[in-house]
């Protein structure tokens, strides 16, 4: 029988879309449950796509390179694992979790037709309607810290603290300015500038300084240009950021008490890099300390891998996501619609100077991140059709 392979990707999506709405609307309500489904549905379509990956008989050159790279950062990441003599089935399920946002990202210039685009519009335009419900239910307030849960001052939603929130409404954000310049109909181009205007609005409530300087800087990008092209050189700047920032940050202490926004850079934020600094030795640069870190936020993204699987993983899982990120947005030019998606994507690199979660904790962020990454690759106009495997039936 004839068989399309852009099928199962375009299936991954829809599951992705389906489980990062199960992860989004349970934690508010604690609907532990839903959580469950959509945590182990994304790994479960990590399991697929990396089938995929070795499975699609139509790869090229640069496929084979995701494979190399998928395959030396597991590599590395396990040895790192195997010295400290953390071995157990925690340290196995944050590894995975951890390869999603490369694995998702190889395999998401497969999804280039119009009719998955459609359906990611659709679904985030109900994500502004949910999180202004939360806005006003009783637990708008509620923060999970460490000492328990309290009421904070800024919104969370419902979910563990401002900052996590923030992350969720900035995907939430540039998907739905996306949208206004996508939809041609006058209702829908209303009503998703309405929607990004209650979305700003919420993440002005958080305080959440990177999310609100990402995605005001985001907003004048849009008011001053019409289109973007994101050449390799601006990429690799992007991804120079963290490690500057990160580098800058060690050397030059006293660079993370200058006052933005009413607070410091740090926060809080130094104890623990100078923590790290001030035990790390060469072999733990090296190959980390996967038992004492276990890619924990350390709000600093390259920080976290290089602190849990030293910097040899470190710099394979970067250049993993560099690559992945040139495939994706370097032979792209775009208009309005694709100004917000492709910020939006950089946005996460450069937003893990200051928060580690998108990058290292996979589950929802990673799902998110593979959303965006989707709404950016150029749609093919045969919708993928050309793409099919003849496959052999064995039971006949």
């Amino acid at each position: 029988m004839k068989f399309k392979i852009s099928t199962i990707y375009t299936a991954l999506l829809y599951v992705m879309l389906a489980c990062q709405m199960l992860i989004l609307v349970g934690h508010p309500f604690r609907i532990y449950i839903m959580i469950s489904i959509g945590t182990w549905g994304i790994m479960l379509c990590e399991a697929v796509a990396l089938l995929m990956i070795f499975a699609d008989g139509k790869r090229k050159p640069l496929d084979n390179n995701k494979l190399m790279a998928v395959a030396v950062i597991a590599a590395l990441a396990v040895f790192s694992i195997l010295l400290t003599g953390s071995v157990g089935l925690n340290s196995l399920i944050k590894l995975l979790t951890f390869l999603q946002l490369p694995i998702f990202l190889f395999i998401a210039t497969k999804n280039n037709n119009k009719k998955a685009k459609e359906v990611i519009y659709s679904v985030n335009m109900l994500y502004p309607i949910f999180f202004l419900v939360c806005y006003f239910a009783p637990f708008s307030h509620r923060y999970i810290g460490e000492y328990g849960e309290t009421n904070h001052s800024c919104i969370t939603l419902g979910y563990n603290n401002p900052n996590e929130t923030a992350i969720y409404l900035m995907f939430s954000f540039v998907i739905v300015v996306s949208a206004i310049a996508y939809y041609k109909q006058p209702l829908l181009k209303l009503l998703s500038f309405v929607e990004a205007c209650l979305v700003g609005f919420l993440i002005l409530k958080t305080d959440s300084r990177a999310v609100i300087i990402i995605c005001f800087a985001i907003v004048i990008y849009i008011l001053c240009r019409t289109d973007i092209y994101i050449q390799p050189l601006l990429l690799s700047c992007v991804f120079i950021i963290p490690a500057f920032y990160t580098i800058m940050v060690i050397c030059f202490p006293s660079l993370a008490y200058i006052q933005l926004m009413g607070e410091t850079i740090e926060n809080g934020r130094m104890i623990m890099i100078q923590e790290y600094v001030d035990n790390v030795d060469a072999f733990g640069f090296l190959f980390g300390n996967f038992g004492k870190y276990n890619l924990g936020n350390m709000h600093n993204g390259m920080l976290s891998v290089i602190a849990s699987l030293g910097a040899l993983a470190c710099g394979t899982y970067f250049a993993g996501l560099y690559f992945a990120y040139k495939k994706i947005l370097g032979s792209s030019y775009g208009g309005r619609a694709f100004i917000p998606v492709a910020l939006g994507l950089i946005a996460v690199i450069v937003h893990s100077t200051v928060e580690a979660a998108p990058l290292v904790s996979g589950s929802v962020f990673a799902a998110s991140t593979y959303i965006l990454a989707c709404l950016c690759v150029p749609e093919k106009e045969n919708d993928g059709s050309e793409e099919v495997e003849e496959i052999e039936d064995i039971a006949r």
